[in-house]
């Protein structure tokens, strides 16, 4: 009871102290005194539990980082936010498409970074998903969209913008299902979706073995099967990318003629070493040869028919086997061909068979026991054939030296179409139609496409150099305007690359063969033909030509060096000759002045001390040409032919381009250190060198690979056309003002600037 009052007590002061607070009363404090007692503590009653604060999850967002390269691993820096300012603690890695996980999902400071590598020789889209984890709690998932690209692209073939064929030098054509055009080029594989209108091309860049493409064929399921002076390359989405096969695969060589593939799947490739097929989708071949039968090991095309009878067009005859290529008998002009050489073959829907040899175009009716021969006499525009095409009324169109030629009779009669009809040239090189009535054909110099069954034609071209585009020099200028040298024209373009300009002797090139090009501090053009040096004081619009006449050596001019001055040094097959007044007259050096050789491949000076690549060593002179002190292999250089030098104007480094390796010497060319494949070189054929000043690597042409130092020529990687460039020969090396690099190559112009 007693603990009862004094609660009872306690209450009642706590009210008389209120009331008095509450009254204003002058009361200011009251001051009471507790005696401590047993505290009694109610078991019944729970402790409250603290209400925690809530903690929201990471956010992470779809993100598509830059493109990256072939084989290449990418490291990627995963995005996310979270309101709380939790830092991620983990990161994992889901869905992979087309990459696969090289370096691990690692979370460090709650920067998360993960390493993505394409599968082998995968070129284009990738994928893969991920979430974050930060203070234990998972975020949403999100996507990371990838694009895989090779590091060289071909210019102007994979630029944005261009949409013309690849090469005007067109080798064979295909149409599928979709009235999709795809057509083989010199240049590569280029595809129009809209009828001829415009063109995407596809290059190494795009995985292409080669960009010498000999033919193509599309397959049921949409697969593109190309061949090419490289492999045979196919693409299963469209022509975004190519897996390339090889050798390495079973094929018989890696010059690819031909494909088919049949309705089965089954892939027949005619190579330059035999007749390789698959059966399992281009994964491996096996190889079939003169062994089994095969006229000759050149195969130029190939024809499945329905049956499953191989027709292969050889070298030495058509040869044919009704036993899935395990043995073939062989026709040649003993049976009725017009020649053994057979470069295409076709069947009729009643199995047919025509042959376009180099004598006519054969026919046959009994599966080739006997043949029929058409020739010029029954109208074929000439008796040199490359290729035919039968269509589903049974009409023949046949491409010949002399034009296409079209039967409406069974080849009783043809009829030929030339360029009077429309056609871009008259040496027509294939053919191939739809159920329709279309005509596509390739031939030398462009594409051509009838809509009205031959009557008529439009021809589709570009303005790039008809041929194999090999390229013997480039130059930029000083807004990095692209110049090339090749034999037979000199190319200009003003936008990048995308489209070009051509020169010849008709705007005053001494010869459309140019050699090598040079442009001064003035944007003035020098280029170098043979058939004088050509002059250009207007970006290239117009030339004026030097020759013997002005002094030079020999009008065979291999290359020109301007200095700052002025002053102009032209190599010449005669020896170097210089100018001091602009071109209008020379002074030729020869062995007499101490050169190694009068056969003067190119120039280069440096703080006054000029350097002169000859047949018989490195020439060098200090006192501007009088006299000269030649350098050859007993002063270590790799060989006594030098092709290009250059002398780095900070260092003084010299770097000679030789036939036997990249010499290298640092004290003024009194001795040289070889360099060679043992370091790495791509080949010890060296064309041109180039010495970055920005970043101090050593850029190297050589004939088998473009290749890079970063350690002052220690060691050397390689860039060939696993990386996308054009050819792996390269000729010459330009950097534009964006340190973007430029290669001349035995098969056109490749850069590793974007799109």
């Amino acid at each position: 009871m007693g603990c009862f009052f004094k609660q009872v007590i306690f209450k009642l002061l706590y009210l008389i102290v209120v009331t008095f607070v509450g009254c204003n009363s002058e009361i200011n404090s009251i001051t009471w005194k507790v005696t401590s007692t047993k505290t009694v503590v109610r078991s019944d009653i729970p402790t409250p539990t603290p209400t925690p604060l809530m903690n929201s999850a990471p956010i992470v967002s779809n993100i598509n980082p830059d493109s990256f390269y072939r084989d290449t691993q990418s490291i990627i820096t995963l995005s996310y936010t979270d309101v709380d300012g939790d830092l991620a603690t983990l990161c994992t890695i889901s869905d992979l498409s087309d990459v696969f996980l090289s370096t691990p999902c690692g979370c460090m400071a709650g920067v998360c970074t993960v390493g993505v590598t394409g599968t082998l020789n995968y070129l284009g889209p990738a994928s893969f998903n991920y979430t974050v984890t930060a203070n234990d709690i998972v975020s949403n998932v999100g996507s990371v969209s990838l694009l895989i690209r090779t590091e060289y692209i071909s210019v102007p073939q994979n630029k944005l913008g261009y949409t013309s064929l690849a090469n005007n030098s067109t080798y064979g054509t295909f149409m599928d299902s979709s009235g999709n055009i795809y057509v083989a080029t010199d240049g590569g594989l280029s595809i129009s979706t809209d009828g001829g209108v415009s063109f995407s091309s596809k290059t190494t860049a795009n995985g292409l073995g080669s960009k010498n493409v000999n033919g193509v064929f599309v397959s049921g399921n949409g697969n593109i099967y190309v061949a090419t002076a490289g492999g045979l390359s196919i693409s299963s989405n469209g022509g975004v990318s190519f897996f390339n096969k090889t050798v390495s695969q079973g094929l018989g060589s890696n010059d690819v003629n031909g494909v088919f593939v049949s309705g089965n799947g089954n892939i027949y490739v005619a190579t330059d070493g035999g007749l390789s097929i698959s059966s399992n989708g281009g994964v491996s071949f096996i190889t079939r040869t003169t062994t089994n039968g095969l006229g000759l090991n050149i195969t130029l095309g190939v024809y499945v028919n329905s049956l499953g009878n191989i027709y292969v067009a050889t070298a030495g005859g058509l040869s044919i086997s009704t036993n899935g290529g395990v043995s073939f008998v062989n026709k040649t002009y003993a049976n009725g061909l017009g020649a053994d050489l057979v470069r295409g073959v076709y069947l009729d829907s009643a199995n047919n068979i025509y042959a376009a040899t180099s004598g006519g175009l054969s026919i046959s009716t009994d599966d080739g026991v006997s043949f029929v021969n058409k020739t010029t006499a029954q109208g074929l525009g000439n008796n040199s054939t490359y290729g035919v095409f039968v269509d589903i009324v049974s009409n023949i169109y046949v491409a010949t030296f002399g034009g296409l030629s079209i039967s409406v009779d069974g080849g009783a009669s043809f009829t030929n179409k030339t360029v009077a009809q429309g056609l871009t040239y008259d040496i027509v090189y294939g053919v191939y139609g739809d159920s329709n009535g279309n005509l596509c054909v390739a031939s030398l110099l462009g594409h051509s496409i009838s809509i009205d069954g031959g009557v008529s034609f439009f021809g589709q071209t570009t303005n790039l150099f008809p041929g194999n585009n090999g390229i013997n020099s480039i130059a930029l200028d000083s807004s990095n305007n692209i110049y090339l040298a090749f034999n037979g024209i000199l190319q200009i373009s003003m936008d990048g690359g995308i489209s070009f300009v051509n020169k010849t002797s008709a705007n005053g090139l001494g010869s459309s063969t140019v050699k090598d090009l040079f442009i001064d501090i003035n944007n003035y053009v020098y280029a170098a033909t043979a058939g004088g040096l050509s002059i250009s004081l207007d970006g290239g619009a117009s030339f004026s030509n030097k020759t013997t006449v002005q002094g030079l050596g020999s009008n065979t001019v291999n290359g020109v060096y301007v200095e700052s001055n002025g002053i102009i040094y032209a190599a010449t097959a005669g020896g170097l000759s210089i100018s001091t007044d602009g071109g209008g007259s020379f002074v030729n050096k020869t062995t007499v002045q101490g050169l190694g050789s009068n056969t003067v491949y190119g120039a280069f000076v440096n703080s006054g001390t000029l350097y002169v690549a000859t047949a018989g060593g490195l020439s060098i002179s200090t006192d501007g040409g009088v006299s000269f002190v030649n350098k050859t292999t007993a002063q270590g250089l790799g060989s006594n032919t030098i092709y290009n030098a250059f002398a780095d104007q900070l260092s003084g480094t010299l770097y000679v381009a030789t036939a036997g390796g990249l010499s290298i010497s640092t004290d003024g060319g009194v001795s040289f250190v070889n360099k060679t494949t043992a370091q790495g070189l791509g080949s010890n054929t060296v064309y041109d060198i180039l010495v970055d000043s920005s970043s101090n690597n050593i850029y190297v042409a050589t004939s088998a690979a473009f290749s890079i130092s970063t350690d002052g020529g220690v060691s050397f990687i390689n860039k060939t056309i696993n990386h996308g460039i054009a050819n792996n020969s390269i000729k010459g090396i330009a950097i534009d003002s964006n340190n973007h690099v430029y290669l001349a190559t035995s098969n056109g112009l490749s850069s590793d600037a974007l799109p």
